[in-house]
């Protein structure tokens, strides 16, 4: 991940002092990118794995604890589904990145709220434009990334030929598919 080391090295580091951070953010600024990072960081740190949530597709806010039941591919049968959700959870360790939460913030901040009471195993990272507002949250706000000036001509940037600044344009590129092979394979247990 280029331009992000520090920051994914920041937030592994706070995943393991706090059981909920937050990678807030403007849309488009990369909260999705650095937080699958950080995930694959810390996989092998978590029994029951990594498990991405991608809250986007949502419209109904009451349908967030299902949502994540259902792709924890958890059978809970019940007009409330929470109560269900942190009993199968409470004996869980496992990371759950609930990405894509501004949109449905205060169902994710109840359930978040009370699976970290309820689970004492469970740690959230999510991503939001806004935070949850809640006990214990940790926020990390996720700053633009920067580019070097551009040089007298053209074709230098502090020193780095034209063609390696072309590479890092292409590695990033690549990089937003693995994010999007990801994406398409949240269905499922996080791997890396």
């Amino acid at each position: 991940m280029i331009g992000r080391e520090e920051t994914v090295a920041a937030l592994v580091s706070r995943l393991s002092r706090a059981r909920l951070v937050t990678i807030l953010g403007p849309g488009g600024i990369g909260k999705t990118t650095v937080a699958l990072a950080v995930a694959e960081a810390v996989v092998s740190s978590y029994e029951h794995g990594v498990w991405l949530i991608d809250l986007a597709p949502l419209g109904d806010a009451r349908l967030v604890p299902s949502a994540i039941a259902t792709i924890l591919d958890l059978q809970i049968r019940a007009a409330d589904p929470l109560p269900g959700l942190i009993a199968r959870l409470r004996d869980k360790q496992m990371l759950l990145l609930l990405d894509n939460c501004e949109h449905v913030i205060e169902a994710v901040a109840s359930l978040a709220a009370a699976l970290l009471r309820g689970a004492a195993g469970i740690t959230i990272l999510a991503t939001s434009r806004e935070p949850l507002r809640i006990e214990g949250e940790r926020e990390y706000r996720l700053r633009p990334l920067t580019s070097p000036p551009p040089s007298a001509h053209g074709r230098r940037c502090d020193g780095v030929p034209g063609r390696a600044a072309l590479r890092g344009t292409r590695e990033r590129r690549r990089g937003g598919l693995r994010t999007e092979r990801y994406r398409r394979s949240a269905r499922g247990r996080y791997l890396p």
